[in-house]
């Protein structure tokens, strides 16, 4: 394993080496940019799962304002038609129909605003309890206790039992919808820890790959300037060879410097050669030259030589023609 985290190092190291600086920061930016996309797009599913959940628990909340307004109709009820079989109070069956009318209503709004199982009776029980209650009011006030004990303890259809199993109902609800407002508000206490965790992380990650980012960019420069002097430096201490080469193996910046480098010393080596060629003919010119001039000047010389020659014979001729005359005139 030790070896395989070696040879991926060694592979990075190469690669980092033999990539452009452009490359590298291309590759680098693209890379971030995907993770901060992929990072985006969670964020935002786990807000939107979040803001799910507040409306679920505020809705819970509604449900349970309405289970409560509920339980106390229930109640309500309950009581005016005990009252009326009590004192035979006509204005108590009133209000206890008010409020089984309110109850229904009420039943009504929580079966459109979720699951309301438990109350999927009561359309049918509350009827049923208030005209019981009404005929069990009409049997204690006519004397009849015997009727209306029977209307009151039946099981099942009767009074008690029809009011044990409105509010067994209420309360198996309400309890059903306090367990799921639990379970939203956990929900809701997870998705939000799962988001700062993944906060965390991610900033983690990102400044992570900023700081090797950084690091491996430095070591790259560093290195690639660092190889670069040493050439230079041999280069220099090879003092008038001109054939020297820096090595551009990679396809970075700086081998990209050597190959301008090695450019800029093939023109020097060739301007040098130039001169130094045009350097060797002129050479060979001025010495054929001082040659041709040493022919010429000895040239010159002998033809001096034969003027004066030809000077003293042309004199000696005039001497003789003149003496030849002077004899010719004295004979």
């Amino acid at each position: 394993m030790g070896f395989v985290y070696l040879s991926v190092g060694d592979g990075m190291l190469t690669w980092i080496w033999n990539c452009s600086i452009r490359r590298f920061v291309l590759i680098f930016s693209i890379l971030l940019i995907l993770i901060l996309s992929s990072y985006l797009v969670w964020r935002d599913a786990a807000q939107q799962t979040i803001e799910k959940l507040y409306q679920q628990d505020k809705a819970n909340a509604e449900q349970s304002l309405l289970m409560q307004e509920l339980r106390y109709s229930s109640v309500q009820i309950q009581q005016y038609l005990t009252d009326a079989s009590l004192t035979g109070d006509a204005e108590s069956i009133t209000d206890a129909k008010h409020y089984a009318e309110l109850l229904l209503a009420q039943q009504v709004a929580l079966t459109k605003s979720g699951e309301a199982e438990y109350l999927t009776k009561l359309p049918e029980w509350i009827p049923q309890q208030v005209k019981i209650g009404e005929e069990m009011t009409q049997a204690y006030l006519s004397g009849n206790k015997t009727r209306g004990d029977e209307l009151m303890k039946k099981d099942p259809d009767g009074f008690d039992w029809l009011s044990d199993q409105i509010g067994n109902s209420v309360a198996n609800q309400s309890k059903q919808l306090a367990q799921a407002s639990l379970a939203a508000q956990a929900e809701i206490k997870k998705q939000e820890q799962a988001l700062y965790t993944m906060n965390a992380w991610f900033s983690g990650v990102v400044m992570l790959l900023v700081l090797l980012a950084l690091f491996s960019l430095r070591w790259k420069v560093n290195h690639s300037i660092n190889e670069l002097r040493q050439h230079l430096k041999v280069m220099t201490e090879t003092g008038n060879n001109l054939a020297y080469r820096l090595p551009t193996t990679n396809q970075n910046e700086f081998s990209q410097v050597a190959s301008m480098l090695n450019g800029l010393m093939e023109s020097l080596d060739h301007v040098i050669s130039t001169i130094q060629e045009t350097s060797n003919v002129a050479a060979r010119q001025v010495a054929e030259l001082r040659t041709s001039s040493a022919s010429t000047e000895k040239g010159m010389g002998q033809m001096f030589e034969q003027a004066d020659m030809l000077n003293d014979a042309v004199v000696e001729m005039t001497d003789t023609l003149r003496n030849i005359t002077e004899s010719t005139h004295a004979a």
